[in-house]
């Protein structure tokens, strides 16, 4: 079973004091240490999203502090600006991202995307595709960020892609003002299911 939940950080700030009493110490210690109050309720947001789904097996933390499992459900975090989101599926490791989409501008374009990608890319919409398609690739493969600009998405159609050699199936959503893309190494069914804190917290 797969799917994604996104949650708006205003709802987050409207409901924190609750959020906070369901979310263990650490959590949100975590998230009173930014000094900015959107990262605070980012943080608070992701932690929510993480145990709200996920509290049936044991989180463990990778060498950057970012959660995983190592058991169903297999999961990745995105947030940008005021939204978060989760991917969730039981079958293997996702990739996940949001990006709002803007205007582009045009050398960085350049710079992060080559060949097949980059004739792909022609205004705000389609950087912002292009940018989470790549973006949840490298998540997806534990890659890391900087290798967004050395691999290059190639064979890319509306289902799949390949990237560093592996056969990578994904769904990018335009929603609103945000691509969203969720990929796994099999195919994507999910819909994003908008949900609000008082849904998960009843």
């Amino acid at each position: 079973m797969q799917k994604i939940y996104v949650l708006d950080i205003k709802d987050i700030a409207e409901n924190e004091q609750l959020v906070k009493s369901f979310l263990p110490l650490d959590a949100v210690m975590k998230s009173d240490g930014y000094a900015e109050s959107a990262d605070r309720l980012r943080s608070l947001g992701g932690a929510l999203l993480i145990k709200a789904f996920t509290a049936n097996s044991p989180l463990l933390y990778d060498e950057l502090k970012k959660p995983y499992k190592k058991e169903p459900p297999f999961f990745n975090v995105s947030h940008f600006f005021n939204k978060v989101g989760i991917f969730l599926n039981d079958n293997g490791a996702v990739g996940f991202d949001i990006q709002l989409i803007k205007e582009y501008n045009e050398k960085l374009v350049d710079y992060v995307f080559k060949g097949e990608e980059r004739r792909l890319v022609n205004d705000g919409k389609t950087f912002a595709a292009m940018w989470t398609k790549k973006e949840s690739a490298v998540k997806l493969t534990g890659e890391g960020v900087a290798s967004i600009r050395k691999q290059i998405l190639t064979e890319i159609s509306d289902k799949s892609y390949i990237f560093n050699g592996k056969k990578i199936f994904y769904k990018t959503f335009l929603s609103g003002d945000y691509a969203i893309t969720a990929s796994s190494f099999d195919p994507v069914t999910a819909q994003i299911t908008e949900i609000t804190v008082k849904e998960i917290i009843k």
